[in-house]
């Protein structure tokens, strides 16, 4: 039914696509490195002036390349990496990875989104009204002091649009495995209030790999936000969204490349999130920012129990309230922001999928016990002599479970920056990063530990701009992350579960890279990007991780047409070797099909009318064979060949219609 469904959805779309002459007014352009940031630092500056290594996916990007999660939006990004197990369903897993580190801080409008001490998980529920996103910023490496515990790889924040005009949106898109969306968006402003809500309801099926092999998995669900925002007056205004998720899925375990039993798991993924956002303009030289935000995420899975299996069940439910509050003073040379911040992360019921396995209960976590932080913080932006600034911040820490209390800790920061000249620019940075452990890992009922203590480090980088012509701009950064406390996982044995336990471990681990950047608009048709990233890392991860990692951007716009192509090449694993529970040892270059591999995705979009526009996408163009997730780790018997391949080809049409 679904196939069938699908075939008539692409033949009315490209029968749209053959129809319509009008012409699509062009979209004005503005050079990429103009582009206003306000992540790094805190303050609204300029993508080539700010001191830090930032990238932003800009609204015409996600437009162009019909972007459907921020989790696609970003894997174009350089020194960014996903570990992703498949198309469909267990998004838990799709952990972003910047600088080769999970820990990292998700915010939409700098409201955090993501649980304290959690690693980047459950991206599909960031944002799914992607249309809403007027820009996403990336930065690359460590902000604790800024933005608290997990700021270890860096930060993504969210920009939405503030709706100016009165406008619906009608979405279709179909095509292979069974792909499915359907979307509908209205928007509108009253006097000084403006609104947005979004639904849409999706499907994904089984899927064939790069070699024609079905991955029989799928995922469905739907996803509903609403916000509305009031302007008291200029400067002051608040802001209330409420966004929900609802998915169900089914992935296969990763035997299935073993030639074992197949084994499937089921399950879902739920989110409810509640934020408000309230500005104050006290006076011409100080604002005051309020945040609150309210996260209940529930995700569980049978362990295969549908197949007659119970081989990884698991269930667990927290919820977050995160309150911040932010004073910042401003004159001509020094921008200051004092900050408050409580987050708390607590434990919740949740039986669904848990199941009585080998004495205990396997996957889940323990209701009722919860990990808090409270903090305060200083940083100071300050311009002095010709061409310098200087960043200094301070932050205080002061976390505790239900069951200990943790040190306190001091986090400090330090930017330098030094403008040549209008057309060059260089920064040297130091940072302290903190990660607090995350709930699984306090209170796991099989392998948490209650007693442990933060993971702690420093950040080093250093980044240089040039703009050979305003719109012919190259960048360089490097940095070099060192743990001085770091939280590991002991294995006292062999078999499954794997027996063990968390701990704090006081080797020191070390990452390095860099990563080259050029974006060139040629005219006002032609644009294009090229990035270079290299990472070494001594932190063991159970994804690919690629030594070098090379993405290349290029779009073409004219009259009714408009055309993106985003290609990323890899090449080299970082990490060790390791061994299965049998004691077989594998080289880290044999737990993945290659180690070498590049991927295009290409999007042409045609304008039919006014208001109708309709596009089509090809994924993996080259239909290549790859994967980005292994389970092939200490304790667990899978062997070489039990990685989890990737979607292969993969078309996918669809229409806009506006009114």
């Amino acid at each position: 039914m679904k196939s069938a469904k699908t075939t008539l959805t692409v033949g009315v779309l490209l029968s749209l696509m053959s129809t319509g002459v009008f012409a699509a007014e062009q979209a004005d352009k503005t050079y990429y490195f103009d582009e206003v940031v306000v992540t790094a630092s805190g303050r609204p500056e300029t993508l080539f002036t700010t001191k830090s290594n930032t990238q932003v996916i800009t609204s015409e990007q996600i437009e162009r390349m019909h972007y459907k999660t921020v989790k696609e939006a970003v894997r174009n990004v350089s020194g960014v990496q996903l570990n992703d197990y498949g198309r469909a369903g267990f998004e838990n897993s799709n952990g972003i990875r910047i600088n080769g580190t999970k820990q990292v801080v998700m915010m939409v409008d700098g409201v955090r989104v993501s649980m304290v001490g959690a690693e980047s998980a459950v991206v599909r529920q960031l944002m799914n009204d992607m249309d809403a996103i007027e820009r996403i910023e990336v930065v690359k490496g460590s902000a604790s002091v800024l933005y608290g515990s997990d700021a270890v790889g860096g930060v993504i924040n969210i920009i939405t649009k503030k709706p100016e005009n009165f406008k619906t949106v009608v979405g279709i898109e179909g095509g292979s495995f069974n792909h499915e969306d359907y979307s509908l968006m209205t928007q509108g402003k009253v006097n000084k209030t403006s609104y947005r809500f979004f639904a849409n309801k999706y499907h994904d099926g089984a899927y064939d790999d790069g070699k024609g092999k079905k991955i029989d998995t799928w995922g469905q669900g739907y996803n509903l936000d609403f916000m509305i925002n009031h302007e008291f007056s200029k400067g002051n205004d608040i802001t209330l969204t409420y966004r929900k998720s609802d998915e169900d899925f089914r992935y296969f375990n990763s035997q299935y490349y073993m030639g074992g039993g197949d084994e499937y798991d089921k399950g879902e993924n739920k989110v409810d999130n509640f934020t408000l956002n309230l500005n104050n303009t006290l006076n011409k030289k100080v604002t005051n920012k309020f945040v609150y935000s309210f996260n209940k995420y529930k995700s569980g899975s049978d362990g295969g129990a549908e197949d007659g299996n119970t081989y990884s069940p698991w269930a667990y439910a927290y919820k977050t309230n995160n309150f911040k509050d932010i004073v910042t003073y401003e004159n001509k040379d020094n921008t200051l922001n004092l900050g408050l911040e409580y987050i708390k992360t607590a434990t919740l019921d949740y039986d669904k999928y848990a199941y009585e396995m080998w004495g205990s209960m396997y996957g889940k976590v323990e209701s009722g016990k919860y990990v808090e932080n409270k903090s305060i913080y200083i940083q100071d932006n300050w311009k002095f002599g010709k061409g310098w600034n200087l960043t200094a911040g301070l932050r205080l820490d002061d976390a505790k479970t239900s069951g200990f209390d943790m040190d306190k800790n001091w986090s400090k920061s330090v930017n330098l920056g030094y403008e040549f000249s209008p057309k060059s620019n260089m920064y040297v940075g130091y940072n302290d990063y903190y990660a607090l452990p995350s709930a699984g890992q306090l209170f796991n009922s099989l392998y948490g530990n209650e007693n442990l203590d933060a993971a702690k480090g420093k950040n080093y980088e250093i980044g240089f701009n040039h703009k050979f012509t305003p719109n012919d701009v190259v960048s360089a950064h490097y940095f070099y992350r060192k743990a001085d406390k770091a939280i590991q996982f002991m294995q006292t044995g062999y078999g499954h579960p794997v027996p063990g336990y968390y701990y704090n471990s006081d080797v020191e681990t070390k990452a390095h890279g860099f990563d080259i950047q050029y974006d060139k608009t040629f005219d006002a048709h032609w644009h294009g990007k090229l990035s270079w990233a290299h990472l070494t890392s001594e932190e063991e991860t159970y994804g690919y991780l690629p030594s070098n990692q090379f993405t290349l951007g290029v779009d073409y716009t004219a009259d009714k047409w408009n055309v993106g192509l985003d290609v990323r090449a890899f090449a080299g694993r970082n990490g060790r070797g390791t061994s299965d529970y049998m004691g077989n040892w594998y080289d880290k270059y044999d737990l993945f099909p290659c180690s070498t591999y590049f991927l295009a995705d290409l999007s042409v979009n045609y304008k039919a009318t006014k208001d109708i526009k309709v596009y089509v996408k090809v994924n993996n163009l080259f239909d290549k064979f790859y994967a980005e997730q292994s389970n092939v780790f200490a304790g667990y018997a899978c062997g070489p060949d039990s990685f989890t391949s990737m979607p292969g080809r993969a078309f996918i049409v669809g229409m806009n219609w506006s009114f």
